[in-house]
This record gives C-alpha cells, structure tokens and sequence, in this order.
C-alpha cells in the first residue's frame, strides 16, 4: 500500500487590506498558482490507527508537516510507502488479506504539536472522544494575515498492490515494478 500526495496549487487569489499591512509590501498578483502563503501555514499529520482517530502512544505517524515540506523540491508529488517489501506502519510485511486497517489524520491551520495519548487512557468524558484529547495540539496563535485569500489544492490518492506475486514490491515511483 502506497500514498501519494501532489499540491496542484497554492495560489495567492488576491490581497486584502490587512494582508498587504502584515507584509509590509503590496504583492504581486500575476496569475501565478505557486505564489501563495498557504501552503507554509497549514500541518498535516497522519498516523497508523486503530479506528478512533486518536494520536496514541503506540501509533507510528506516517507523514507530518505543512504541505511545503511534503513535496519535493520541485514541487512534484511525494509517494510515500504505507506497507510494501521495505517499510510497514502496521507490522513486518504485508497486511493480511480481508484485513481492516486505519490511518488517522489531522489537519492544522498553525502549529501542530504531537501529544499522544497512551494506548487504552480515556481521551475524555466520552471513551476515546478526539474533541477532547486528540493526541496533539493545534495552534493559530502565530499565524497571520499574510494568507488571507490564498488558496490551496491537492490530491491524496492511495494505491494498494497484492503481496502475492510481487514479494519484492516497494513503493518507490523509480523502481520497476514490471
């Protein structure tokens, strides 16, 4: 099982009042979809779940960060492996056929924190409420103007390939997996 994930744009729309006073500069506009502050401002985290969509203690975290730092340099789109030959968030080797598995996710606009939660601990009044203790923080606190009208999109595909018959399978876009 791989993850793909691609940014197709994070544009700066326009500028609003406020926005040009943060930066001090009027921005330059010019239709450009890579020119927005978004993409800087916003964190993801993903982990290997088990079904209630809490950070805990014995959870691996698959990817985290804004969305910058996920895609290469170049801005093209990162594979990442979810469980292959090489790497598995949910144990050694392939998940079993007819098998269920979770992977959470949280998305931030600020800082996020990681704070998991020990496996089993009631996260609030509820059994496992993530309102209450999601297993991170999120915070605005230092966040700004700067990203008013921006935009961002993205793709988040999955793939899944059958471990019988391709033992040696990996998620890395370079190997030939023919």
């Amino acid at each position: 099982m791989c993850s793909t994930l691609a940014i197709t744009s994070n544009d700066d729309n326009s500028s609003t009042e406020p926005e040009l006073l943060e930066n001090g500069e009027v921005e330059d506009i010019d239709g450009n979809e890579w020119d927005g502050e978004l993409a800087s401002a916003l964190n993801f985290i993903f982990w290997a779940d088990d079904g209630d969509n809490v950070l805990e203690s014995d959870e691996q975290v698959v990817l985290s960060g804004t969305p910058a730092d996920l895609i290469d340099d170049n801005g093209n789109s990162q594979t990442f492996p979810i469980a292959d030959s090489d790497f598995s968030i949910f144990g050694d080797g392939p998940v079993a056929g007819d098998t269920t598995v979770y992977i959470g996710k949280a998305f931030c606009f600020g800082d996020l924190e990681q704070y998991p939660v020990y496996q089993g601990q009631q996260a609030g009044p509820v059994d496992n409420d993530p309102a209450v203790d999601p297993g991170f923080t999120c915070s605005g606190q230092l966040v700004n103007n700067i990203t008013q009208t921006d935009g961002i999109t993205g793709d988040l595909s999955f793939m899944a390939v059958q471990s019988r018959n391709n033992e040696a399978f990996t998620c890395d876009p370079s190997d030939d997996h023919t």
